[in-house]
């Protein structure tokens, strides 16, 4: 019996993470197209500000990478025009939600053959959440950060 409940609670907690990640990649989904990325990366920001861990926990980090990752994917094929980027920011504010830093890099593809595809990625330190695996990462070029230019005198 106690199994039985475990495993109902078990789905129950899925499906609970599954329906916020439909909801946050629907609203990430809307702000890009509406190209409103200020407002989506300040909700990024306060979420992340009010649940900053301490003392982070590896095997805790792992384990909601890996929930994230799943229901980001999953939700994110019922969502018509959930790009990688679209997931990448779902994931990345599901995760801040959570209290965990990420990044989202942009990267071209190194074989140009097939013209201009750019790519977006989620990554927590070294580790990828969302875009493929390290092997497709090593296959493409990332995109660098421009560089903040000094401000000058009677220059804004």
């Amino acid at each position: 019996m106690i199994k039985q409940r475990h495993r109902s609670t078990g789905s129950l907690h899925s499906l609970r993470v599954l329906c916020l990640s439909g909801l946050v990649v629907v609203t990430t989904r809307l702000v890009l197209s509406l190209r409103a990325t200020h407002r989506l990366q300040a909700q990024i920001d306060k979420a992340h500000a009010r649940n900053k861990r301490a003392a982070p926990d590896p095997q805790m980090h792992l384990h909601d990478m890996r929930e994230v990752a799943w229901a980001v994917a999953a939700s994110a094929r019922l969502v018509p025009g959930a790009s990688c980027l679209t997931q990448a920011m779902a994931g990345r504010w599901l995760l801040a939600r959570r209290g965990w830093e990420t990044v989202v890099e942009l990267s071209l593809p190194m074989d140009t053959s097939k013209g201009f595809r750019p790519h977006a990625w989620l990554l927590s330190g070294e580790t990828i959440v969302l875009g493929g695996t390290s092997l497709d990462y090593a296959r493409h070029r990332r995109f660098e950060r421009p560089v903040e230019m000094p401000a000058h005198e009677g220059i804004e």
